[in-house]
């Protein structure tokens, strides 16, 4: 009798492993499939350059990358762009990668806390969310810090439940998280206290120290990089500088700030969670529960959820991929919400689970960049293949129709003009950003004078306008030319002749005539 029930629980566990896998594969597959053909071609975003910048020299003060330094997620992308020798490539193949497995850590994190039927439905909701696909596409490492986040809180979860022997790789785990994203570390350290609370002072400092000496092995490489500890807090509170006077409440923000942080936390969340909002109107039916048993979880998803919540609420808000790491927590909670109202209704359940799959996918992969007759863009398939055509036809353009001793490129998007064209002279301008208190104001952030000079050919200089939002300071100028690039768009350039110049101030630009 005792060997049958053995027998019998062995076989159990064996078909929930094999079941595991089973659905392990295929959510990697999944995102595979779904990613490979979408991925984008050229560096999407300004912190995508810098990334490209630190494979060739890491060095924070030049943001290569921008502050905190990333140490980790540019070692691996090195050691990848090693054998690929791209690194718009390496570290797009790294978010594709990097997604499959947010998916998985997702799903087994579902399964611990609820059941596998929540962890799938919650794997499958962040694996088609616009929001994480559109990241998955392109070079940042937005995704891979989602899997280590939720990584990292399934060993916490662990840890919480009683599973001692977590503890070590919980540990482990948040340390190398943070030296991907040192943010991260800040993030979860809440939680870290919640999970680690009843063990004893002993055991906690132990692991304390466990936790610092591996931190140190990334952190001591990151500070000398930089020139030293000091060095590195003055160009981390440099960087800070630029945007928290507007954003942070504690840098005199005020009322602007949290209206702008709250404006961009409410409208990503939204997008990110898509059709999975439908999982709220289940709500009525887990209040008709009795559910005590479940409100130590939900203190877990909060202790979780809010840290970054408040630190992007209070402080700063930046591009949308932050928010990550916080999105796979109310993924699990409206996943939790449909299995509970319709898990006894297997039907009902995977319809509900796979129209939010399906009009999630459709968001993605069939809306365009801006379907709104407001200014209100959409990370999309669509805003992929859009940005890619945007410079990719640019530096074409300019690659076949200009030389680059007798040309000089005005832009707001140089930090892409510089790395993709570096043969080229730049003017750099800066456009204030939406939501911002400067928003679409052009500043050329200093005055100077543009005139042909002695080695360009012919006498003369041109001067190209790259990006269309510059288009704005030639109205004045009567020798504007254009370049057709695409069918509806057209590339503005100036050519200064022997004798011209243009005085370029913060605000204006004039032409004078000797």
């Amino acid at each position: 009798m005792a060997n049958s029930l053995f027998s019998e629980k062995q076989t159990q566990v064996q078909s929930r492993t094999q079941r595991d896998v089973l659905i392990s594969f295929a959510l990697f597959l999944l995102v595979l499939i779904s990613r490979i053909p979408f991925r984008s071609k050229v560096l999407y975003h300004w912190d995508s350059v810098n990334f490209a910048y630190s494979l060739r020299e890491f060095d924070i003060a030049k943001d290569q990358p921008q502050p905190p330094g990333y140490i980790l997620y540019v070692l691996l992308c090195k050691g990848i762009n090693y054998f690929v020798n791209n690194p718009q490539a390496t570290m797009v193949l790294l978010g594709i990668v990097s997604s499959g497995l947010a998916v998985i850590a997702l799903y087994f994190l579902g399964k611990e806390m609820f059941n596998w039927q929540t962890g799938l439905a919650a794997g499958l909701f962040l694996g088609v969310s616009p929001l994480f696909w559109f990241y998955g596409e392109i070079a940042l490492p937005h995704t891979l810090d989602t899997f280590f986040v939720v990584f990292s809180v399934f060993l916490l979860y662990k840890v919480y439940v009683g599973e001692t022997k977590y503890r070590f790789l919980a540990v482990i785990s948040l340390a190398i998280a943070g030296g991907f994203r040192p943010q991260t570390l800040v993030f979860l350290l809440p939680l870290t206290i919640y999970a680690f609370r009843k063990i004893g002072l002993k055991q906690l400092l132990g692991l304390g120290l466990l936790g610092a000496f591996i931190c140190l092995l990334w952190f001591i490489p990151l500070v000398n990089s930089a020139g030293g500890i000091a060095n590195y807090f003055t160009v981390m509170g440099r960087y800070s500088d630029r945007f928290q006077s507007t954003t942070s409440i504690f840098k005199g923000a005020g009322f602007f700030g949290i209206k702008r942080n709250f404006t961009k936390l409410a409208l990503y969340t939204i997008y990110g969670l898509a059709a999975s909002l439908f999982g709220v109107i289940f709500i009525p039916a887990l209040l008709k529960k009795r559910m005590s048993s479940q409100w130590k979880l939900y203190g877990f998803l909060c202790c979780w959820f809010f840290p970054s919540l408040l630190y992007y609420l209070l402080i700063h808000m930046g591009q949308q991929g932050l928010i990550f790491t916080y999105l796979p927590a109310l993924f699990l909670f409206l996943a939790f919400l449909i299995v509970n109202a319709l898990g006894q209704q297997k039907l009902r359940l995977i319809s509900m689970v796979l129209i939010i799959c399906v009009l999630n996918a459709g968001v993605f992969l069939f809306v365009p960049e801006y379907p709104l007759p407001i200014d209100q863009r959409f990370l999309t398939r669509d805003t992929l293949k859009n940005s890619d055509d945007y410079f990719q036809n640019r530096f074409d353009a300019i690659r076949l129709n200009f030389q680059p001793e007798s040309a000089l490129i005005f832009a707001s998007n140089w930090h892409h003009v510089e790395y993709y064209l570096p043969e080229f002279k730049v003017a750099r301008f800066e456009i204030g950003s939406k939501w911002e208190v400067n928003e679409g104001d052009i500043n050329s952030g200093n005055t100077f004078i543009v005139a042909a000079g002695e080695g360009s050919e012919g006498g003369k200089m041109d001067v190209i306008v790259f990006d269309s939002e510059l288009n704005q300071i030639n109205l004045s100028l009567d020798q504007l030319r254009q370049i057709p690039i695409s069918a509806n768009t057209n590339l503005q350039y100036f050519e200064l002749k022997s004798g011209e110049f243009l005085e370029v101030g913060e605000y204006s630009i004039r032409l004078v005539r000797k």
